[in-house]
């Protein structure tokens, strides 16, 4: 559920004349920061100070591509697919290896009622992914934020663009807009670069398919990501079906002793691939 931090108000020790700082934090521990190494889609932001009444849309999704895998998996290629638990832990995880909820700057410069408007702007073309999660973000620290998609997921935007519209607190604006960033610069990143390897192969009888090749506890956005920009999806983890690599083979003793082993387990409801390095292998 949504939760309310405050990042207390610098305080004056009035025996000594030093000002100090009391920071709330208020959440588990988790000490490792996630790694992030895929390419960034670039993404600017904007605040002003606002007046404006609490109304706004809710973030919606357009992405939906599936494959044969994805009955095998929790994860069907939408956001609805998407395990939300996991996407809450790192945001919780995001929001401690930040700091978010001891932000000195903003406590000392910003005013506690100060209400302003955020607003996520694409600075180069591309493929938005994670609107959905930048809203979690949000919502994870004040659930009185409004966050607008002016945007959906999966859409094709340009550079100049508006994707998304943030009002409330500018206090909470200011200290999760970082880590909103983060996340949708990542997750826009691998659906924008995932729509041009589409692009190349339109023609021909290819399909771009993910790898299980993610950062630890990002794999599930990751791979709702390349759905976005319009890949699909292959097997989520190594229990959701069979994919017999080179070193399968030389660990069973050729391909023929794969082969009938495979056969003798599988189901009418397991897919069976081989994985090739060469064309002379197909036959």
């Amino acid at each position: 559920s949504a939760r309310r931090y405050r990042v207390e108000r610098p305080r004056r020790n009035a025996a000594k004349g030093e000002s100090g700082s009391t920071l709330s934090q208020g959440l588990s521990g988790h000490e490792r920061a996630v790694a992030r190494s895929h390419r960034a889609f670039s993404l600017g932001y904007s605040l002003r100070k606002s007046r404006c009444s609490r109304s706004g849309v809710r973030t919606g999704v357009t992405a939906g591509v599936t494959s044969p895998w994805s009955r095998f998996t929790p994860f069907a290629g939408t956001w609805q697919g998407v395990a939300k638990e996991p996407v809450e832990q790192l945001i919780e995880m995001a929001v401690h290896e930040d700091g978010a909820l001891a932000d000195i700057t903003t406590a000392v410069t910003v005013d506690d009622e100060t209400r302003a408007v955020g607003s996520f702007i694409a600075k180069e073309h591309g493929i938005v992914a994670g609107l959905p999660v930048a809203e979690m973000v949000f919502a994870h620290v004040d659930e009185h934020i409004l966050f607008a998609s002016v945007a959906l997921d999966g859409d094709d935007v340009q550079a100049g663009q508006e994707i998304a519209r943030i009002t409330g607190s500018a206090e909470t604006i200011l200290v999760c807009e970082r880590i909103a960033l983060n996340f949708l610069q990542r997750m826009s990143g691998i659906a924008t670069q995932t729509g041009q390897f589409v692009a190349a192969v339109r023609r021909t009888n290819a399909t771009i398919l993910d790898t299980r090749k993610t950062v630890p506890g990002f794999r599930e956005l990751d791979k709702y990501s390349v759905a976005c920009g319009g890949g699909q999806n292959h097997r989520a983890n190594l229990g959701a079906g069979v994919l017999i690599k080179d070193n399968h083979i030389a660990a069973a003793g050729g391909i023929t002793p794969v082969l009938r082993r495979v056969n003798g387990f599988r189901t009418d409801y397991m897919t069976v691939e081989i994985e090739v390095d060469r064309l002379d292998q197909i036959g």
